[in-house]
């Protein structure tokens, strides 16, 4: 939640609205290419207040049955 100012007023936006803390520019085509690959990605990552952070991007995987 620090990392990404998150608050009720985001529920229902898109990610692309959303604030955050981190210094990491490609992450919207990092969750995007999760999204497609169904991979996780791990990768370190730094904040705005030089902090570092192991980060992981896991998919939503919905089975059909």
């Amino acid at each position: 939640m620090k990392q990404f100012n998150l608050s009720p007023g985001d529920i229902g936006k898109s990610i692309f609205e959303i604030e955050d803390n981190i210094r990491y520019p490609s992450m919207i085509e990092n969750i995007q290419a999760v999204a497609e690959t169904k991979e996780i990605l791990e990768e370190e990552i730094q904040t705005t207040d030089f902090r570092w952070y192991r980060m992981n991007i896991i998919p939503y995987i919905q089975e059909e049955d």
